[in-house]
């Protein structure tokens, strides 16, 4: 019989997240961000993509940080999106495009 806690058997949980567009003519973007567990800490990961483009993925925090700044790291990548005019929803910038292998968005839309 096993002695393990089920809960540390777990995958962990995501602790933050936001996903963010931005909609100019022609030109189409789609950031994600999230905060995640890692080893002993925490990492910021993001993933964007330009219409035709391809899925761009990294870290803001190249190894695992405290959960307080990770949260200041995610909160400032987030401050500065949407100070660039990314919006938390299509709504507010559009129709969303239909994203499609490797990030682009079929010319047709």
């Amino acid at each position: 019989m096993s002695t393990a806690n089920p809960a540390m058997m777990l995958e962990p949980v995501t602790i933050q997240t936001t996903s963010l567009y931005f909609r100019e003519g022609s030109f189409w973007n789609e950031f994600h961000a999230a905060n995640e567990p890692k080893d002993d800490g925490f990492v910021v990961t993001f993933a964007s993509c330009r219409r035709g483009g391809n899925l761009r993925v990294g870290t803001k925090t190249h190894s695992s940080v405290s959960l307080g700044e990770a949260t200041r790291v995610f909160d400032k990548l987030i401050a500065s999106k949407l100070a660039k005019g990314y919006h938390p929803s299509f709504p507010d910038c559009g129709p969303r495009p239909a994203f499609g292998p490797g990030g682009a968005i079929p010319e047709a839309i």
